[in-house]
């Protein structure tokens, strides 16, 4: 027997992952803590809008259930690609990657670099570049994602001297903390990935890991993250030409599942995941049970003392450049700007 303690997922989808992550926060990380994993993930598609909510329900203890607390791993699956400058071509070159704190330092980094993905790289996604990794890369540990990743995609289009390339350039930009990522649904793709991984690794002299896609947290909730992925992509289920998971194997699957495909010619990629584990040390707020959105503080101007009011005002600047003017924009405006005081 595999123990779950001994192996730690580090690619992990939640509700955060809108339209994508079936699992409710709470939901998953109890789950997690009853089948006696010592941590859990959170790498939702380039945001980290759970990172808080996450973190509690990680380091909280369930006296009622008697679940004990776990490390909660922050961290997302960012949208990579080469120049955030460059907006043109829509997805194409749209790569992913797997970004996780450290400690810290790495944790405010990661907000850096989400922050940026936004205000500088989106473009139908919020994108990082190889230089915004460059520039944050202190306290994070970076592995190389699914299928969809950046050297996975070189790999899988038989570019294996782009990818070799690539795997020095991160390695070093991570050190020691850049990991080769690999997993396997069942997919021939996944296979040729992890066959070439295998090259790399010894080329260079990373480190390999394996991972489960967990989109959702039990076997038996496939069909309802088809349900969801449907809506997504505003399809019927009857429309055979809608997206889905390829098997229904994107689960929080045990140790012991893991073991079966990887033990023992490999074993090695999941007790690798414990030096990951061992290296995270984040607190996000010391000697705190619940740690509290963290807001900017807003200089307004002379005049105005109320931030409700300041932001209304700013809102009828955007409105006036906005297209369309009829009563229900405004009456919306309305609404959004005052809903506070019909809380």
């Amino acid at each position: 027997m595999y123990p779950n303690s001994d192996f730690h997922h580090l690619h992990v989808h939640t509700e955060f992952s809108v339209l994508d992550g079936l699992a409710k926060v709470s939901k998953l990380v109890n789950y997690a803590k009853k089948l006696g994993f010592r941590s859990l993930a959170i790498t939702d598609h380039g945001s980290m809008q759970g990172a808080v909510k996450f973190y509690n329900a990680c380091t909280k203890k369930d006296e009622e259930h008697g679940l004990p607390p776990i490390k909660p791993i922050i961290g997302t699956e960012a949208y990579l690609c080469d120049d955030v400058t460059i907006k043109s071509g829509g997805m194409k070159g749209l790569r992913h990657i797997i970004l996780l704190a450290k400690n810290y330092t790495g944790y405010q980094n990661l907000m850096k670099i989400s922050t940026k993905s936004y205000l500088e790289g989106f473009y139908y996604k919020p994108r990082i570049d190889f230089k915004m990794l460059e520039e944050h890369s202190e306290g994070i540990i970076c592995s190389t994602a699914c299928i969809d990743g950046y050297i996975p995609h070189l790999i899988l289009n038989d570019r294996m001297d782009e990818a070799s390339e690539n795997t020095a350039m991160m390695k070093d930009i991570f050190g020691e903390d850049f990991y080769l990522e690999i997993m396997y649904h069942g997919m021939d793709m996944e296979a040729k990935v992890i066959k070439n991984m295998i090259t790399l690794s010894k080329k260079h002299d990373v480190k390999m890991i394996a991972t489960n896609d967990v989109h959702y947290g039990k076997k038996e909730h496939a069909e309802a993250q088809e349900v969801l992925m449907a809506i997504e992509m505003r399809k019927s289920m009857k429309d055979p030409s809608r997206y889905h998971l390829p098997t229904k194997t994107f689960y929080l699957r045990t140790a012991e599942e893991m073991a079966e495909i990887f033990c023992p010619e490999m074993g090695y990629v999941l007790t690798n995941t414990n030096e990951i584990f061992d290296k995270i040390d984040l607190k996000i707020k010391p000697d705190a049970d619940n740690v509290p959105m963290l807001l900017p503080t807003i200089d307004m101007p002379d005049g105005i003392n109320d931030e409700h009011v300041y932001l209304s005002e700013l809102a009828n600047v955007g409105l006036a450049e906005y297209g369309k003017q009829n009563d229900t924009v405004h009456a919306q405006h309305r609404y959004e700007s005052f809903s506070h005081d019909k809380s």
